[in-house]
């Protein structure tokens, strides 16, 4: 059975449940190509100053993969090194702005915490909630990044803050769901670090997608858990 994943604004919203189970669909129907994909990015990633560009790169594949009607193919694999070379220095500010923002919060929220003056102790208050927002911020910032590349660091950080903002319950659990994948993919390291940072990327560009009512024309088979069902001829 054959179902075409349509994220379309004007036809009946998907639920965050829809779009990941949409993303395993997708996953798993191009699971011949992820390793291909990771295999790259794992290359690009030998430097750790490289890896916020190997994550555009990767991010920005899986986006043009889904744009194609067809979805993934081998050769979106080779563009991914000319993507790194274009968006390295963007993605390492990027990244550096972010964890240093995560930093600053969770110094403040430590401060605040521990000041002995129980009425100081609810400003940290407002300092989770910078965390939280941060948090949902950062979900959106690559696909945000790799949608146009010649928006600026800066804008890139308002719009992807503006989409967590403006939808914090699909955030949130988009923000949970890649979270738990991320301590997953720690956890077995080795194994799933061949398939792992493919999967998420396809979850962030199908969140972002699903919150900016974007099309996906991607052609899937239907799945019942991890096993296939054989498409109608």
């Amino acid at each position: 059975m054959s179902e075409s994943v349509n994220l379309n604004p004007n036809e009946e919203k998907k639920t965050v449940w829809q779009v990941v189970k949409h993303t395993f669909q997708v996953f798993f129907h191009f699971l011949q190509y992820w390793f291909l994909f990771n295999i790259s990015f794992l290359s690009h990633s030998l430097l750790i100053v490289s890896i916020p560009g190997a994550k555009a790169a990767l991010t920005a594949a899986v986006w043009k993969g889904l744009e194609n009607v067809d979805g993934m193919k081998r050769e979106d694999v080779s563009e991914m090194r000319p993507i790194v070379k274009r968006l390295l220095f963007k993605a390492l500010k990027i990244s550096l702005l972010k964890n240093a923002g995560f930093f600053a919060i969770g110094f403040s929220i430590w401060f605040w915490v521990s000041r002995p003056e129980v009425g100081l102790r609810y400003i940290s208050i407002l300092a989770i909630y910078g965390l939280v927002l941060g948090w949902m911020t950062n979900f959106y910032l690559y696909p945000v990044l790799v949608e146009d590349e010649t928006r600026s660091v800066k804008t890139v950080f308002k719009k992807a803050f503006l989409m967590g903002f403006q939808h914090p319950f699909e955030s949130l659990l988009f923000g949970g769901i890649d979270f738990v994948l991320f301590l997953i993919e720690v956890l077995f390291f080795g194994p799933l670090m061949v398939v792992a940072p493919s999967l998420r990327r396809l979850l962030s560009v199908l969140g972002y997608w699903h919150v900016i009512g974007k099309d996906v024309h991607v052609v899937v088979r239907e799945f019942t858990g991890f096993k296939f069902l054989k498409p109608k001829e």
